[in-house]
């Protein structure tokens, strides 16, 4: 599971750490924060495959795959992992 805060728009202090402790809470999965990125930079992070579903901020989906690093042109999305994870 993961959320992706809107840069723009999220109240960090509400909706970032606090957010995910509360998702873990509801869902009983530990979230990864994902954000996009532009393709060309997709192999500077590790990228997530969400198996097509669309994400708008604060939304989550199951990541089906996460690759470390893919080449940009054989990556499965432009989400990256790019913030927090809470194991739990």
């Amino acid at each position: 599971m993961y959320y992706i805060p809107d840069a723009y728009t999220a109240d960090q202090k509400t909706e970032n750490l606090a957010a995910m402790i509360k998702r873990i809470n509801e869902t009983k999965a530990s979230p990864v924060m994902l954000e996009p990125v532009a393709q060309d930079d997709v192999s500077k992070y590790g990228g997530a495959d969400t198996n097509g579903v669309q994400l708008t901020a604060g939304n989550s989906a199951a990541i089906k795959t996460k690759v470390e690093k893919p080449e940009a042109d054989k990556a499965s999305s432009n989400l990256a992992v790019v913030r927090h994870y809470v194991l739990s």
